[in-house]
């Protein structure tokens, strides 16, 4: 046998057969001898092994969290649009009615503007904030107690009883 003819083993990769073979890094794995490439992980899932044989290695991220192909951790997993929460942990936090994130991560979910309203949970578009009807009153980011007397707030709308 020559070296031409040793092939890299599961889980190892080369550039040609023959030539020192590497082991396949975390977030990918190789099922086949050969000096094929390692393959990636798909989006949405990791894995932490190195040299990995088989794709069931890479696990799916945690519930409302995505990831990059070939990530190799579970804190590359970050919160989808319209959750918040630890990345790679508890993302079970969707954002209230009368607010959005238009963004993966951790970041805080925005409140819809002044004026504006939204009765949905976990929303990702600024689309979702419409009007106030004019006969409601104005979004109000206040207190209880510094709201004018017989007033209340209602899903973030500032009702008055008298104008």
């Amino acid at each position: 046998m020559t070296l031409a003819q040793c092939k890299c083993l599961q889980g190892f990769t080369a550039l040609e057969d023959g030539v020192v073979c590497v082991t396949c890094a975390a977030g990918t794995y190789k099922s086949f001898v050969g000096s094929g490439a390692c393959v990636e992980c798909n989006a949405a899932k990791y894995a932490t092994e190195v040299g990995a044989i088989q794709e069931t290695t890479c696990r799916t991220c945690p519930l409302h969290q995505s990831s990059p192909p070939a990530s190799n951790t579970v804190f590359n997993c970050s919160c989808n649009q319209g959750y918040t929460g630890p990345n790679g942990l508890n993302c079970t936090l969707w954002c209230i009615a009368g607010s959005y994130k238009t963004v993966g991560g951790s970041a805080a979910c925005t409140l819809c503007g002044r004026g504006k309203y939204s009765e949905l949970q976990g929303q990702d578009s600024p689309e979702t904030c419409k009007p106030c009807p004019s006969s409601l009153g104005q979004l109000a980011r206040t207190t209880s107690s510094s709201l004018p007397r017989d007033s209340t707030i209602l899903f973030g709308v500032l009702y008055m009883s008298k104008i």
